[in-house]
This record gives C-alpha cells, sequence and structure tokens, in this order.
C-alpha cells in the first residue's frame, strides 16, 4: 500500500473492487414466493404449537351448557325482559344431556300479541299457546287492567310454528309475568377461560369454582366446597365441616348475594298487591322508590310481605332430570337501606325474623351523643302473636353507628352463615359469629321476614333492597350424599356443588370427584363481549 494514502482512499478502492466482482445471480421468482409460504407456515405452525402447548398445560376454553352455577354463570338460555320495570332476566332451557341442545318437545304453535288493551290503551306484548289450534284469542291479558280485555285491533296477532312461553317474576320489583320465545331466541352459554396450571403448583381450596370431568366423558364447573379427609354434611342449607359450620369469606359471600327486590327501579304500576306492608308512619312516596317516615309519636313499622326462598328466575322453564327439587325457605337474608334522618334522637332498627327468631340491629338516631348501638335476639314463643311470651337478649354492643341528622346513610345489614353484619357508608361497623351452642339451634323452617322500624324519629327512606344468600338444598329424590348425615370425603377426593343449588348435579348426587379428574380453575368468562351483552369479568 502506499505510504501516502489515506483511509478514505482505501475504502474508495475496495468499494470499486466490489463494484468490478461479479454479481451473484438473482434467485428465480418461484424460489423467492417458496421461501416466503415457507416463512409463513413456520411462523402459522409455531403460533400452533405454542397455542397447543398453553392449551394443554396452561388455560384453555370451556362452554357452560347448563345452568347448574346459575345465576352468575349461564348456559343455554333466553333473555326476559320485565314488562313493569325492564330488568333482564337469563331463563335457563331444557337441555338434552348428551347433545346440549334445547329440548325442542317444549316447542309448540301460539301467537305473539303486539298491541293495546281495547279498555284503558295500555301497550303491551304477550305470547299466547295455541296447541288446540283454535286461532287468536278473543281477550288478552292486560297488564294495567290486571284481567282479560278486548285487544284493541285484531292485527296484533302473529302466528308462530314454534314458541315457548315461561312464566316468571322480576327479581327487582316482584311482578309476576309470562314471556314467548322462538328457537332463534335462544343464547349459548357463557365461554370461559380454565387455569389449568394453577393446581401444578398447590391444592385447590374451598369455595373455587372448578372444572372438572366425572364421568370421562363430560365436563362440569362447580363450586368446591369439601376438602379431603373432611366429613360435609348441608344442614338447614349451610355447609358444616367436621361438625362445625362453614363460614364463607366476605369476597365469594358478595358474591353470592342474590337479589330479592329492589324498591329504587321505575315501574309502570302493574304489581297489584305491594310487597312491603307500610304501617303506621310510614308512606310511600308517589316519586321513586323511596318512603317517608314518622315516628315521632309512636313506633312505625315498614315490613316485607314477599316470601323468601331459594328459588331463581333462571329455573323457570324447569329442569326436569333431578326429580324437581323445588324452592326452600332461605333463613339468609341481606338489607341495604338508604336513610336520612331529619330530627328526633330515637332509634332505627332492622329485623330480620326466622320463624319466632328476630335477629335485629338497633342504631341510635340524631345528632345526640353517639350511644351504643345493639345485635339483639328476640325470641317470641306461641306463633310470634302479640299475647305470646318473649325474651330478648343482647347479643352485641358497639359504637360508632348512629344516625346523624341531615345525611345520607347506607346500611347493610345482614345474617348469614350463623353471622350478624352491620357496615355503614361500606365500612364494617360489627359483626358477631354466633356461639356454637346458638349456631347448632335447628331452624323451624317457619320462612323469614324482614322490617325496618322507626322509633321516636322522623326522615326519608330513600331506597331499600333485599338479597338472600345461597340455600343448599337437601331436597330432591337424586341428593342422597351429604343431605341427611354426614358424609366423609376419601384422602384424595373433593366435593363439589353448584350455586344453583335446587337444580345442579354435583356430589350430592355422586359423591366425592378424584382428584385426578380436576382439569382446573375457573378464571373469567371471556364471552359474550358485545356492546349489548358484554359479560366479560372474573369468576370468584
Amino acid at each position: 500500500m502506499n505510504a501516502e494514502s489515506t483511509p478514505s482512499t482505501q475504502l474508495e478502492d475496495r468499494a470499486a473492487e466490489r463494484a468490478e466482482a461479479p454479481s451473484a445471480p438473482a434467485l428465480p421468482q418461484s424460489l423467492r414466493t417458496w421461501r416466503k409460504v415457507r416463512e409463513n407456515c413456520e411462523a402459522v405452525l409455531a403460533a400452533i404449537i405454542l397455542a397447543l402447548i398453553i392449551r394443554h398445560f396452561s388455560l384453555e376454553a370451556f362452554e357452560i351448557p347448563t345452568g347448574s352455577m346459575a345465576q352468575g354463570l349461564h348456559g343455554i338460555h333466553v333473555d326476559a325482559e320485565c314488562p313493569n320495570c325492564g330488568t333482564e332476566h337469563a331463563l335457563g332451557l331444557d337441555i338434552d344431556n348428551e347433545t346440549n341442545r334445547v329440548q325442542r318437545r317444549n316447542f309448540r304453535r301460539g301467537y305473539f300479541f303486539d298491541g293495546a288493551c281495547g279498555e284503558c290503551g295500555t301497550e303491551f306484548e304477550q305470547a299466547i299457546d295455541d296447541d288446540t289450534g283454535k286461532g287468536p284469542p278473543a281477550l288478552v291479558d292486560c297488564p294495567r287492567c290486571s284481567r282479560l280485555r278486548p285487544p284493541a285491533d285484531n292485527r296484533g296477532f302473529r302466528p308462530s310454528a314454534e314458541m315457548m312461553c315461561i312464566a316468571t317474576t322480576c327479581t327487582a320489583c316482584g311482578y309476576r309475568f309470562t314471556q314467548g320465545f322462538e328457537p332463534r331466541d335462544c343464547l349459548g352459554g357463557h365461554r370461559i377461560l380454565v387455569n389449568k396450571f394453577i393446581y401444578q403448583l398447590r391444592e385447590p381450596r374451598r369455595w373455587e369454582v372448578i372444572v372438572f370431568k366425572f364421568n370421562r366423558q363430560r365436563n362440569y364447573i362447580k363450586r368446591l366446597i369439601g376438602l379431603p379427609g373432611e366429613e360435609i354434611q348441608v344442614v338447614d342449607g349451610d355447609i358444616h365441616i367436621d361438625g362445625t359450620i362453614e363460614r364463607k369469606p366476605d369476597s365469594v359471600q358478595d358474591e353470592l348475594w342474590f337479589p330479592v327486590y329492589d324498591s329504587g327501579v321505575p315501574s309502570k304500576g302493574y304489581v297489584r298487591t305491594p310487597l312491603w306492608h307500610a304501617g303506621p308512619g310510614w308512606r310511600k312516596e308517589d316519586a321513586g322508590g323511596g318512603y317517608r317516615f314518622d315516628a315521632s309519636g309512636a313506633p312505625a313499622a315498614l315490613a316485607y310481605a314477599g316470601g323468601i326462598s331459594n328459588d331463581y328466575p333462571y329455573n323457570s322453564a324447569k329442569y326436569s332430570e333431578l326429580g324437581g327439587a323445588g324452592a326452600d325457605y332461605v333463613r339468609d337474608v341481606r338489607i341495604l337501606a338508604n336513610f336520612t334522618v331529619e330530627r328526633g334522637a330515637g332509634t332505627i332498627e332492622f329485623d330480620i325474623a326466622n320463624g319466632t327468631d328476630h335477629y335485629r340491629c338497633v342504631v341510635p338516631t340524631g345528632d345526640t351523643e353517639d350511644g351504643p348501638a345493639r345485635f339483639e335476639l328476640e325470641r317470641r314463643a306461641g306463633g310470634g302473636s302479640r299475647g305470646s311470651e318473649r325474651s330478648i337478649a343482647t347479643l352485641l354492643e358497639f359504637d360508632g353507628a348512629a344516625v346523624p341528622t341531615g345525611i345520607a346513610t347506607e346500611f347493610d345489614y345482614y345474617l348469614a352463615d350463623r353471622r350478624l353484619v352491620l357496615r355503614r357508608d361500606g365500612v364494617l361497623l360489627a359483626e358477631l359469629p354466633f356461639d356454637a351452642a346458638l349456631a347448632a339451634e335447628p331452624w323451624n323452617r317457619q320462612g323469614t321476614s324482614v322490617q325496618i322500624i322507626a322509633r321516636g324519629t322522623t326522615g326519608d327512606l330513600a331506597r331499600v333492597r333485599l338479597f338472600r344468600d345461597i340455600h343448599y338444598t337437601s331436597a330432591g329424590t337424586s341428593y342422597k350424599h351429604a343431605v341427611r348425615e354426614p358424609f366423609s370425603i376419601p384422602d384424595d377426593g373433593y366435593f363439589a356443588m353448584g350455586d344453583n343449588s335446587p337444580y345442579s348435579q354435583d356430589s350430592r348426587v355422586w359423591g366425592a370427584l378424584h382428584r385426578q379428574n380436576l382439569l382446573g380453575r375457573a378464571l373469567s368468562i371471556f364471552w359474550p363481549a358485545l356492546p349489548h351483552r358484554w359479560d366479560v369479568g372474573f369468576i370468584r
């Protein structure tokens, strides 16, 4: 190399040499195309292999065909809208266990009426069976008139070769209605993701929702209730493990509350008999779902007159394969009430009565000194009549619950799993698990009633909502394990039950399931994820 050359001239010389060198021949078009196809195929194959690995070891999608975990998880169903308040309800359908298809035998001929009442002019929709082939009826059942009336126009009838009528009760306003459906209205069940890897890292835990195979042909989804080596029994709707009541954690309890009534939903006034009986001193507000109370003189009581059972709207089409378990009374109830006290140093009392046993929460009101609130148990002999003997025992006293004047306050009081709980504006104020003697007392099964009693105070009840706890039933001809006596779970077994207890085929029928049959823990709902049907969320 010349001593006078510089790095720049060296680079230029090398570039010139490369330019003078013969270039490599261009690849044929067919070979270039093949390389692109091969690269794409390799990418797709790698994605498929990765998906299969994830599916086998980590996550897998399942579709729920039945309603054993209703109302939280839906199987094949139809959506019904309450004509009175517009609340939507999922109604489960009877399906074939082999094909997971809707039983077509339940569909028949009929008519859909979409018109107006000839007497009051109310417009409404109605479904009418016509299995006898008599044609459109001369009268329709007007929800406003609450009786049969001639339609304003006979052209409102549309014939249907296949329809099914389902009667149900709205859980928001208590209105009883019948709605018709055609096969095209049927909707598929929720699609969920199952974590298949978690039980390789740890053991399953009580109250988790699990997916498993029992007969090696079908997948089941239930809630895990009993663990290996335990003795389990259903007693008065609650779970007892090794002879002691098993209370649900708060996170699980919050998921399992089922709505019974909500005074805050707007309604058209189709419910003729009010579900709340307003005694002297209570007055229903014309607008909204609130009440006005004046108990400055005598005590004033607002009592819920509807029944509280473990029936679900989802079961309105009534499954038949379990022998008709039916509904049962529920003793665990929750009251959510929004109060504003105007004046008076008195009390607000929330009363949940299991037969003749009244579990009461007494809360002081007014701007006086913050006196103690209390949980008390009142017991009445002789069926609870006014002349019967009664005894009242204070179970717990606590501070911090007094209702100040002029401030809207939400109270959350409930009885569940033999435990009393009170929250105010979402803050826990007191809880009282029953002692062993009180928790073990049998229930007389006379039903459950609810009252709100005001004493020495006036104000407004803006909204009141009722919920009931899950009630594990022991009724039904197929249930034989853990419903009449304790059931011993094997050391390699688990006991699983559905949230839709009256119509769930589970360990009460089969007994324990084996550890090797577990597929994983239900993680989340990922479908439907549509703007008008957004059910995506985690499963708890």
